[in-house]
């Protein structure tokens, strides 16, 4: 991209035509002008975390029998299964944070951790095996936190209520320096990262472990869940699995050509106007209203790129003559054009959540100002139901009570 860009604005380097690139010299050269900068290995940072359920049964899958056969037959379990949550987070260096399972109950059974994989959690749940707000902090603090490097870091996930409803989850991440980006509605299928490398393995893995288990106990009625999923957690949550999840989704290393081009917005909106200032989705999720303006990220490139050209070339060289020329901003989008959407507004009209930032702090004050409107009208409904309830009845109308006629019967004889 340099090498691209110095050539455009005509600017001497001593870059290799043939391999279009420079070595260590100028990169020294470079962080010399630039002292903000500096060489940091950023992937450590960069988390992704999900949840998925596994049960606690078999599937038989495809056996080889006689063609034409109507009758095929397959050991199996002949329990219900049991859905068992596994939260799941690694991040774009290749480490895994170890799996937490959620199982449902109210006490946690001795055998429940027999055979877990290394640094494994046990939460129970008394009303499902589902994550909530409760257990997702719990993991926050006896899972994540104790385990995340010093300094900020950014904590991907998905748009679920138990990991952006709760304003106390939103503080404590806060507090940790835990940066909480929440990805937009209906793309977790591109941009979740375990979605894509890691789950679809781990489940084949623990189902084939269920299968070879019951094949070679057909007399024991309950699947050892600890076991079969520390077998299929040393198969699948591998350096190799987790690099190529990230890589897939185009977040680390940033490839925006790594969605393809039918998973964006391409139709136009109705009603909108020519002259009006398109907005754009970018590949990491954030909104652009104005599809000029960049992001926090990109306008910092621009600004140390045209420091760039600010120290290699002279004033008399940089001179604007009256009509527009390429900045250097509008060559690094030639160079490397983002995927622009014309159906932003549309998207807002249907509801779906979009890109943001949960561990704002605007994001925090309008979670507070809905939970505290949210309580006073419970309270208000609370005290009008009392105040019901202890009205007195009044006197209750007694109907008087008809007097009986006495008939009288004359026999003719």
């Amino acid at each position: 991209m340099a090498f691209e860009l110095a050539q455009k604005l005509n600017l001497p380097h001593k870059f290799n035509i043939e391999r279009r690139m420079e070595g260590y010299p100028w990169l020294e050269s470079f962080l010399r002008r630039n002292k903000d900068l500096a060489v940091r290995k950023s992937e450590a940072r960069i988390y992704n975390v999900d949840e998925t359920g596994l049960q606690m049964n078999n599937k038989p899958g495809f056996v080889i029998a006689q063609r034409g056969s109507k009758n095929v037959s397959a050991v199996t379990s002949a329990e219900k299964g049991k859905t068992i949550s596994v939260i799941t987070s690694c991040n774009a260096e290749g480490s895994f944070i170890p799996p937490t399972c959620i199982f449902k109950g109210k006490n946690q059974k001795p055998e429940f951790a027999d055979g877990m994989p290394p640094g494994f959690l046990v939460f129970m749940s008394e009303k499902s095996a589902y994550v909530n707000n409760v257990l997702f902090l719990r993991w926050l603090k006896e899972q994540f936190v104790p385990r995340k490097p010093p300094g900020y870091v950014m904590l991907i996930l998905d748009g679920h209520s138990s990991h952006c409803s709760s304003v106390e989850t939103l503080e404590y991440a806060s507090e940790n320096e835990i940066i909480f980006v929440c990805l937009p509605s209906h793309t977790t299928q591109f941009l979740q990262s375990l979605d894509r490398g890691v789950f679809k393995s781990l489940k084949a893995f623990y189902y084939e472990e269920c299968n070879a288990f019951i094949r070679r106990n057909p007399n024991r009625r309950r699947l050892i869940f600890g076991q079969l999923l520390a077998a299929a957690w040393e198969k699948s949550a591998t350096f190799k699995n987790a690099v190529s999840s990230f890589r897939a989704t185009g977040i680390v290393p940033f490839n925006p050509s790594a969605i393809p081009d039918y998973a964006y917005l391409t139709d136009k909106p109705q009603g909108a106007s020519p002259n009006e200032p398109e907005s754009q989705v970018l590949p990491n999720g954030e909104i652009s209203v104005d599809n000029r303006n960049e992001s926090a990220q990109d306008s910092f490139i621009i600004e140390i790129l045209e420091s760039v050209v600010n120290d290699s070339a002279g004033p008399s060289d940089m001179k604007t003559p009256e009509k527009e020329i390429d900045t250097p901003g509008k060559i690094l989008d030639k160079i490397n054009p983002i995927p622009i959407s014309e159906a932003v507004s549309s998207a807002r009209k249907r509801g779906g959540q979009l890109a943001s930032v949960l561990t704002s702090s605007d994001n925090i004050r309008n979670k507070k100002k809905k939970l505290e409107e949210k309580l006073q009208a419970e309270a208000k409904k609370r005290k009008k139901e009392e105040n019901k309830k202890c009205i007195k009845p009044g006197p209750s109308r007694v109907q008087s009570k008809s007097k009986k006629t006495e008939a009288i019967y004359i026999f003719f004889f």
